[in-house]
């Protein structure tokens, strides 16, 4: 799904959470621009709800608790990923 503007991205419902598993509630793809380059991530989301008191959050509220990882891409073989690495060996 491409982005309106570089630095934005959009957060949907997990279609695969099932009730009780780990999994995040909410994921998403942003691209960022990381030294010139846009690079695409991934956004997880859990919806949480606090049990302690905290400078901005008060016991029962609710706020979200987030990870951003390189997006996985699973079109690249196995072999290429291994050829490429082998590139840099010295003998």
């Amino acid at each position: 799904m491409p982005q309106e503007k570089i630095g934005s991205g959009v957060l949907m419902k997990n279609t695969y959470k099932q009730e009780g598993d780990s999994k995040p509630d909410l994921t998403g793809p942003v691209t960022v621009k990381v030294a010139g380059i846009e690079v695409e991530y991934e956004i997880a989301a859990w919806k949480k709800v606090a049990t302690k008191e905290g400078k901005r959050l008060k016991v029962g509220d609710n706020y979200l608790s987030f990870q951003i990882q390189e997006k996985w891409k699973k079109d690249i073989p196995a072999a290429e990923t291994v050829a490429a690495s082998d590139d840099n060996v010295a003998f």
